[in-house]
Formats: structure tokens, sequence, C-alpha cells
């Protein structure tokens, strides 16, 4: 693109497993460019992950269906599709990702991320919101299901799962969904009568560790999608750099930059509903 505002315009819709907030970071401190940022959001290809977080809310709030009023549950689809709109997450993660220190290996990572086969994996991610992807990869099972892979290319499949952060960014995201959720029915409760943001936290925490076995069965599944026709070679040829330190640094901001975006949407959820509720017109 020409300019970084048209730049942000064609990576917003590719944006959705990202890093730290820079705390601590010296003024003088070199930081990402605006395009540095841009690309690897474009590149990391993450905005499925917006959708597999929606729909982790929208199963959450159909359980209140039976006792909240149509009016209610109607408002809480709203602001949950506002708040997690890919245009909104994918501003809170470029703001994240622009107070990063700009690391000697940027250029590296981009590099890699440029290549054929990390964009074949990445790209996998669109199975979770893509039902054509998920068809492709309802028919590649079906014929691995005759063939399965070695221990070894289980065994590298798990390694780069670790790596990359696939399975605990997707528990992690349930977590944060369960607790939105909690806030929000809690906050229709007279005041005596809440949970409370701890005891909110400790349940999301409980349910999404108890689910953690599930999500690492699905990103075995996955990845096996997302390395088909490459050789046990060439995947331990990427597992071995995603656990290299530029590629590491990559992965760990990524997730916690995606993360620390999701914990504030999902924290904001009960003021959000509370104030949206309160904003309609009596009847």
């Amino acid at each position: 693109m020409n300019s970084s505002a048209g730049r942000r315009i064609v990576a917003v819709p590719l944006l959705a497993a990202l890093l730290i907030v820079g705390h601590g970071c010296s003024r003088g401190e070199a930081r990402l460019s605006t395009d540095e940022a841009l690309e690897l959001l474009a590149l990391s290809n993450i905005s499925p992950q917006f959708g597999a977080v929606r729909e982790f809310l929208d199963a959450q709030i159909a359980q209140r269906r039976t006792t909240w009023t149509p009016e209610q549950f109607d408002i809480a689809t709203r602001v949950i599709g506002e708040r997690l709109a890919a245009e909104n997450l994918s501003r809170m993660i470029l703001d994240r990702l622009e107070t990063q220190p700009d690391p000697p290996f940027t250029d590296t990572v981009l590099e890699w991320l440029r290549t054929p086969e990390v964009r074949q994996v990445h790209a996998a991610a669109t199975i979770t919101t893509n039902a054509e992807a998920a068809a492709e990869l309802g028919v590649f099972m079906a014929v691995e299901n005759r063939i399965q892979p070695s221990d070894e290319r289980l065994a590298l499949i798990e390694r780069y799962d670790r790596a990359a952060r696939c399975s605990s960014n997707s528990s992690s995201s349930l977590r944060l969904a369960i607790y939105g959720a909690g806030l929000m029915s809690d906050a229709l409760l007279p005041s005596d009568a809440r949970a409370g943001i701890d005891a909110l936290r400790r349940f999301a925490e409980q349910k999404s560790e108890l689910l953690a076995p599930f999500f690492e069965e699905l990103s075995a599944v996955t990845l096996q999608f997302a390395f088909r026709g490459l050789s046990d070679a060439e995947v331990a040829a990427v597992v071995e750099r995603s656990e290299s330190e530029p590629v590491q640094w990559y992965y760990r901001t990524l997730s916690n930059v995606l993360l620390d975006s999701l914990e504030e949407v999902s924290s904001n959820l009960g003021v959000s509903f509370v104030a949206a509720l309160e904003s309609q017109p009596d009847a």
C-alpha cells in the first residue's frame, strides 16, 4: 500500500494467538513502527480467533436465555457484537503492538512469516469460522483416519502447539469469554446477591482448565491439517524455527497482545451491558 492508512484498512480484516504491552520501556527506546505492527498483524492471520471468541461468548449467553428477558438477551448480543467487532479488536491490538520495543530481529521475523510454509500454517486458523475450510478439514481427516501420522510427526506437532501457544490461546480465550458472560449476568443481580469479580474469575479459570485437554486435541487435529503437504523434514524445520529466540518473541508478543485486548473487552462487558440497558427508552 502507498500509505499507513491504506495498509491499516487492508490489515484490519486479517487480524484476530499476541504479546505483552511494553511496560517499563524507556522514552528513547525504539518501538515497533506502524508499518511493522500492521504487517505482523496481517501475516499472523488472527482475525478468525475473533470469531471463535464471539462463538464462545454467544454460547455462554445462550445459557441465560431462559432467565433473561428477550430485551436483555437482544441487548447483550448487540453489546458483545460491538465490543468484539473485528475493527474494534484490530485497533486495540494494533495500539498495543505499537507500544512494543523494536527488537533487533523484527526483519527476520517478518521474513519468516512471509514464507509459504508459515503462511499455510497460520491460514489453517480459518477453519474455526470458515465453512469451506472446515469442510476441507473434514475430507482431510477422513483420509488421515486410514493413515495415522507417525509418532515423530505427532511429537513435532505437539512442540509447535507449545511454541506457537495454539491450544493455550484457545483455552485462555474461552476463559475470558466465560468471565465476560459472568460479569454480564452478575450485573443484573441485586448488589448483595452478586458473586463478585474474584469468584467469577475463579469459576472461569476452573471451567477453562477442565476443557484444556479438548483444546489440545483440537489443536493437534488442526495442525495435522495445517502441515499437510509438508514432509517431516520440512515440518521439523518450521518447528525448530518456531522455537528460536526471534520467533518466540513474536509468538509471545502476539499472544499477550491478543489476550490483553480480550481481557479489556471481557472486563468491561458487565458495565457496557448495564449502560446499554439503562439507555433504552421506557416502554
